[in-house]
């Protein structure tokens, strides 16, 4: 309302400046997974973009170019949130010569009641994204880390209880073959000794049935 009065009392159509702003969240190349998570929220949100920061360290005029119209940026080791402004401007004439004199009127350095209190409210958001939401999802992946890793080290114990029941099994298979081996030569031995006993045998039947045959014999003489 204020610059519409004052365009009024200068008598004609006046240079119109509504910086448009919109947001670049950039994301360390290291947390790829943050990245995914803010694109996936901020994806209906047209005046925002997430991207990936792929630059090398030592790029960083780059990165200053990017941020000459920055008005704002909220950072952190992994995120940083950049306001962008483009500042489109309307230019009109009045129907006289000193109402065309007056008729620009720049408005650089101004900024409107509603367009404060919107950059205040996104820096608000901004500032509970990354006071809140970004620190526990940051919890949340270090507890998911901490599992993993607790489930590396229970692996690791599985081998190694593993690789001792997989000797002992081997041991033991081991033993099973020696005694296996022991029971063929006791087996074998057996048989010898059958074998021999049944050799014996023979000569003593002979000896048997002589001893028989005589006895009745030397009875009648």
């Amino acid at each position: 309302m204020l610059q519409s009065a004052r365009l009024q009392h200068l008598g004609g159509q006046a240079l119109l400046t509504e910086p448009v702003a919109s947001y670049l969240v950039v994301v360390a190349a290291s947390e790829e997974a943050l990245y995914h998570y803010l694109k996936q929220r901020f994806e209906p949100d047209a005046s925002t973009r997430v991207i990936l920061d792929r630059r090398r360290r030592n790029d960083a005029t780059a990165a200053e170019r990017r941020r000459a119209h920055t008005a704002h940026n909220l950072s952190s080791p992994r995120v940083a949130v950049i306001r962008l402004t483009d500042e489109t401007r309307m230019h009109g004439t009045t129907g006289t010569d000193t109402a065309g004199k007056r008729g620009r009127v720049s408005m650089e350095g101004m900024e409107g009641l509603e367009d404060r209190q919107r950059v205040d409210r996104w820096l608000e958001e901004s500032q509970y994204l990354i006071g809140r939401m970004i620190p526990a999802y940051l919890d949340d992946r270090d507890r998911v880390r901490g599992r993993l890793e607790m489930s590396d080290r229970d692996n690791e114990r599985l081998r190694a209880e593993v690789t001792d029941a997989r000797r002992e099994i081997a041991e033991l298979r081991a033993e099973l073959e020696f005694l296996r081996a022991e029971r063929a030569s006791v087996a074998d031995s057996f048989s010898t000794i059958v074998e021999h006993l049944t050799a014996l045998q023979k000569p003593v039947n002979d000896i048997s049935r002589h001893l028989h045959a005589v006895q009745p014999s030397e009875v009648h003489a």
